[in-house]
């Protein structure tokens, strides 16, 4: 998860996803990729905020230290997330892939739409994923309360639903000349699978049961950023609401995702669950 600015000597914000009660050894987890930016870029006025997307008040915590030291907000991208997981709740009730995954960002994203609408050129990038295509999402039941919990259904709900949130918030926000559109960024093994045993990705043919060696289709972390940081920086990308991947627009796989009624209702159905209204 970051927040930006176009220029070189505008503060940057880059907020330390946290566990509720280990919100200082989260920023002290990001703080070499903080000194990496630092030193990259020659820019110093970067900075760490904890926030911890499992909690609507952690999400509010944030925006109102954010606020406090910044006026402008150029770039959103909504990159945290979880994937896969067993069943839990979030602190505030919420199935916790849904919760994190779309109803943190959403939250996050309709509390700072203030500060992108005031600043010129502003963007937002939502991280989806092609896991979107194994299942729909079924607003009934966005908590899983009703039917068997499906760890993967349950991460294409959300993924979905992120793509959605994109469709809408474009809608939203495109006469106050903000474009907002969502990505997949490739398969990369990060963090985003520690839930998943190894056995488990050997029999997805992510990893070679013989050599250990990932497959192929697998990118680099920094191929994987490459989508994300094009739809934030890139000056020839004016388009808004789309879906894309490998720094081109696609096409969802899943004809849900394209639905622009249910992006409404999903809207809709989120500002009831987080207590927020776009301003």
């Amino acid at each position: 998860l970051c927040l930006g600015h176009w220029r070189r000597d505008r503060p940057r914000a880059c907020p330390a996803r946290r566990h509720p009660d280990h919100g200082s050894a989260q920023v002290e987890r990001g703080q070499p990729a903080l000194d990496r930016i630092v030193a990259s870029t020659g820019n110093d006025k970067v900075s760490i905020i904890p926030l911890n997307l499992e909690s609507l008040t952690s999400v509010r915590e944030f925006v109102a230290e954010f606020r406090s030291r910044f006026s402008t907000l150029d770039i959103l991208v909504n990159n945290a997330g979880i994937m896969a997981i067993p069943q839990e709740k979030t602190v505030d009730d919420f199935e916790k892939q849904f919760g994190v995954n779309h109803l943190g960002h959403f939250l996050l994203t309709v509390l700072l739409a203030p500060l992108l609408i005031s600043t010129p050129h502003s963007r937002v990038v939502v991280l989806s994923s092609i896991a979107h295509r194994r299942g729909g999402l079924d607003l009934s039941d966005v908590n899983w309360e009703t039917r068997p919990y499906q760890k993967w259904m349950s991460y294409a709900a959300a993924k979905t639903a992120n793509i959605l949130f994109a469709v809408e918030a474009a809608r939203l926000l495109r006469p106050h000349g903000v474009l907002v559109n969502s990505c997949h960024p490739g398969g990369i093994m990060t963090e985003l699978q520690r839930s998943l045993p190894r056995e488990e990705m050997e029999a997805m043919g992510w990893i070679d049961k013989v050599t250990g060696e990932l497959h192929s289709a697998f990118k680099t972390v920094a191929e994987g950023a490459s989508t994300s940081v094009w739809l934030a920086c890139n000056p020839n990308v004016q388009f808004s609401g789309e879906y894309c991947e490998d720094t081109n627009i696609s096409l969802p796989t899943h004809e849900l995702a394209l639905d622009k009624e249910l992006a409404k209702q999903l809207w809709t159905l989120s500002e009831e669950m987080v207590g927020a209204k776009l301003e």
